[in-house]
């Protein structure tokens, strides 16, 4: 017999990234506040997460709560561009959703957004697992393909 998805995911002791206001509720009813997710907001990637304006609709809401958030999330779009200001809209629009939503863990720094500096860091500091393909593969310093980059591990089979 195969196992709805969610239960699987219930056994595998694992966290659904939510995505949406349905898949929010879904989760609610499902988890009952017992198990942990992560809700991603679209601060200006256009891809996946609540909008804004549904984000920040949420204090009002007890599905946070019933759907057991334990994590706010996000994704930066051009944090390798330093200087993009689309860097700059996208951490206020994630620090508006964090003020909306007090006391959950935030992560927003991607790989190379670790190298923005603090306010991308989400309370002074990478979330745990951010930026780890940078800090494996290479130190990025710079600006464009390749500038400033460093190996910093080095793997062989030998």
């Amino acid at each position: 017999m195969e196992l709805p998805v969610e239960l699987e995911v219930i056994m595998a002791s694992t966290r659904p990234v939510l995505n949406a206001v349905e898949e929010l509720a879904e989760w609610a009813d499902l988890s009952e506040g017992r198990l942990p997710a992560a809700l991603h907001v679209d601060t200006g990637m256009n891809r996946l997460g609540l909008r804004m304006e549904e984000a920040v609709a949420l204090p009002g809401s007890d599905l946070p709560a019933r759907a057991g958030i334990d994590l706010l999330m996000s994704h930066l779009v051009g944090a390798e561009v330093p200087d993009d200001a689309v860097n700059a809209r996208q951490i206020e629009a994630f620090a508006r959703v964090r003020a909306a939503l007090p006391g959950l863990p935030g992560s927003l720094a991607n790989s190379s957004g670790i190298f923005l500096g603090a306010a991308a860091h989400v309370a002074g500091h990478a979330a745990n697992g951010v930026g780890h393909r940078a800090l494996v593969h290479a130190r990025h310093d710079g600006v464009g393909e390749g500038a400033g980059r460093h190996i910093v591990v080095s793997l062989s089979d030998a």
